[in-house]
C-alpha cells in the first residue's frame, strides 16, 4: 500500500490522489485503508519518506559503486537523468511533490524534513573527503538537482537535454564550492 502510494504520489500528485483512487491502484479496498491508517495524511507523510528513502538508496549504491574521485559525478548522472524528467513517479519525490509538499501539516513536514536531510547527507558523502561545510554543500547541490528536474518538466521535450547538461554543470560547480 506504502510503495503504491509512494508512486501514485509522485506520478498524480497529492492533491489528485484521493484514497479511494491508491486503494484501487493497490487492488485493495478503502477499508484496508482504514485498518492501517488513521487518515489520508499519514499515508502521504509515510509514502514520501518511503520514496525519498528508495531513491536516496539507489543514490548511496551509485555513490558505492563510482570510481574513486567520481563519486558526485555518481549522484548527478543518476539524478539528472532523463528518464527522472519523464518518469516521476519512480524518481524523487522532492522533485515530483516540492510546492505540495511545503503545503502539507507541520507534522509531515517534519517527517519528509528528516528524511530529506539523510538525502542530503547521502550526497555529502560523495563529496571529496575532508569537503569543508560538506552538509551545506551538498545541500545547495541537492536543490539545484531538483530545480533542474522541475525545470526540465515544465519545458517542452526538445529543451530537455540541455536543460540537463546546464543543470548537471552548475551541481558539479557547487560541489566544488567551500561554503564557509
Amino acid at each position: 500500500m506504502v510503495e503504491t502510494a509512494a508512486r501514485v504520489l509522485r506520478r498524480d500528485g497529492i492533491a489528485a490522489a484521493g484514497v479511494a483512487s491508491l486503494m484501487a491502484e493497490a487492488g485493495l479496498t478503502n477499508g484496508a485503508f482504514y485498518a492501517h491508517f488513521d487518515s489520508k495524511e499519514a499515508l502521504v507523510a509515510e509514502a514520501i519518506v518511503t520514496a525519498l528513502g528508495e531513491t536516496r538508496a539507489v543514490m548511496a549504491e551509485r555513490i558505492r559503486n563510482a570510481a574513486p574521485g567520481r563519486s558526485l559525478d555518481a549522484v548527478i548522472d543518476f539524478y539528472l537523468d532523463p528518464r527522472h524528467v519523464t518518469h516521476p513517479e519512480r524518481g524523487c519525490a522532492v522533485a515530483a511533490l516540492g510546492p505540495e509538499l511545503a503545503r502539507r501539516p507541520e507534522s509531515t513536514r517534519a517527517m519528509v524534513d528528516k528524511a530529506i536531510g539523510e538525502y542530503i547527507a547521502t550526497i555529502a558523502g560523495a563529496l571529496a573527503d575532508g569537503h569543508p561545510n560538506s552538509l551545506a554543500v551538498a545541500g545547495a547541490v541537492f536543490a539545484s538537482m531538483v530545480g533542474t528536474i522541475q525545470l526540465a518538466r515544465a519545458s517542452r521535450p526538445a529543451r530537455v537535454p540541455s536543460i540537463l547538461t546546464a543543470g548537471a554543470a552548475a551541481a558539479r560547480k557547487i560541489g566544488q564550492v567551500s561554503m564557509t
